[in-house]
């Protein structure tokens, strides 16, 4: 029984790690993204659009930190994560034509 919690709580914690890890990376790579667009690319959209995904990361990271239910920010992740591609998509289709 011991084991089995210990297992479980070791499990939950390599979660937390491998999610906090991840939305470091992305906010790195938002970060990067917001540069390119304010200094060389000059377009106002994607770098709206970066900082507001920075936000949500942000607010993400702090969820998981204090160790917030991380079943739920991984679902809401995966239901917006599919809105946010979206719209990345469309963008890029409508640069390239």
């Amino acid at each position: 029984m011991r084991i089995t919690q210990y297992y479980n709580n070791r499990i939950h914690s390599l979660k937390k790690q491998l999610i906090e890890t991840y939305l470091v990376i992305l906010a790195v790579f938002h970060i990067v993204s917001i540069y390119i667009y304010l200094f060389w690319l000059k377009n106002t959209f994607p770098l709206y659009y970066f900082a507001g995904a920075l936000v949500f990361y942000v607010y993400s990271y702090i969820l998981i930190r204090r160790n917030f239910n991380i079943s739920r920010i991984v679902n809401a992740y995966l239901h917006f994560s599919s809105l946010y591609i979206s719209v990345i998509i469309l963008n890029f289709i409508d640069d390239s034509l």
